[in-house]
């Protein structure tokens, strides 16, 4: 409760909402139509490490925020996605594509015969 104005999150009838009310009657019928795996709130903070990780935050910030002080368990909590792998490796074909370019010949006219 807070200030005892009533939880932040409540049900019709003032009570705390249950987590797994939350789960079946919310989450679980949206993943479903979604055709996505059926998953619990936990998921979430492995999809907001990811997604931190993925989009360069700092590992330092994003201990902070998860509350945890090793990188072993971001590592842990991250599962980079298809399209990140595939990044990835497009940029990698690209530095290695870009050394095997040839390079253009330097011409340099011939000195005039004196």
């Amino acid at each position: 409760m807070i200030g005892g104005l009533g939880y932040v999150f409540q049900s019709r009838n003032g009570t705390p909402v249950r987590l797994n009310n939350i789960l079946r009657r919310e989450l679980h019928p949206i993943l479903k139509k979604l055709g996505l795996a059926m998953a619990g709130m936990h998921a979430f903070r492995h999809h907001r490490c990811s997604l931190l990780v993925e989009h360069d935050v700092p590992v330092a910030a994003i201990k902070q925020w998860l509350g945890h002080g090793s990188e072993q368990m971001i590592r842990r909590y991250t599962h980079h996605r298809p399209e990140y792998h595939s990044a990835i490796l497009a940029k990698i074909t690209s530095i290695f594509s870009a050394q095997n370019e040839p390079k253009p010949a330097l011409l340099v006219p011939n000195s005039p015969k004196t």
